[in-house]
């Protein structure tokens, strides 16, 4: 049976509202106002996401939809997905969160598994470099871009990503993965990144 396994959040849900609203408060991402943020199931759909996935599903394609949300907000999530009119299949769990299961981590690899045992996947769309393999969390971004020519290949055929400008694992590489540092020390060190970049007042 095929399938297709797409990432959720900037990947067929647009958060950008949540996003907004950490710039116009000055805050930096917290999992709570997170988790608060999708209780509310108000994100709009990426657009092309909903068209291009009720076109699969009605070719008799199963959607699963790997996330990294927190399985406490799986009731949410699929009442946002389901109001936007996204395919849910109604014979299998078809909305994979993180945590849902033991060994249901971060790093997709057990959801993938999962879904490769019954079905033939045809694609995975999604928004990191960490939807398609683990590993991409070096330090170094001029590594990352010798891990992910390893795999030129997939990307464009098999591999759809979506560019997210907003947040990702890209972001952590910019300033060294060092997460004791404080939100103005990290705004330091990315701004350091911004080398020939002209950026706007």
């Amino acid at each position: 049976m095929p399938a297709i396994i797409v990432d959720i959040d900037e990947t067929v849900l647009d958060n950008s509202p949540y996003q907004a609203r950490l710039i116009q408060t000055g805050d930096s991402f917290d999992p709570k106002t997170w988790a608060e943020w999708c209780e509310l199931a108000e994100a709009d759909a990426v657009p092309g996401s909903l068209a291009f996935l009720q076109a699969a599903d009605a070719l008799g394609v199963t959607i699963f939809y790997i996330t990294n949300r927190d399985a406490p907000s799986e009731a949410a999530t699929r009442k946002n997905l389901k109001a936007l009119g996204f395919p849910l299949a109604n014979d299998c769990d078809t909305v994979l969160l993180k945590g849902e299961q033991p060994d249901w981590n971060s790093d997709k690899i057990a959801r993938r598994a999962l879904v490769a045992e019954d079905y033939r996947i045809l694609f995975i769309a999604g928004d990191d470099l960490n939807d398609f393999v683990p590993g991409f969390k070096t330090a170094d971004p001029a590594q990352r871009k010798a891990d992910v020519a390893q795999y030129a290949d997939h990307f464009g055929k098999e591999w759809v990503l979506l560019p997210n400008p907003q947040y990702g694992s890209w972001e952590a590489s910019l300033h060294g993965r060092d997460f004791s540092l404080s939100e103005a020390e990290k705004r330091v060190r990315l701004q350091s990144r911004l080398r020939g970049y002209s950026v706007p007042n």
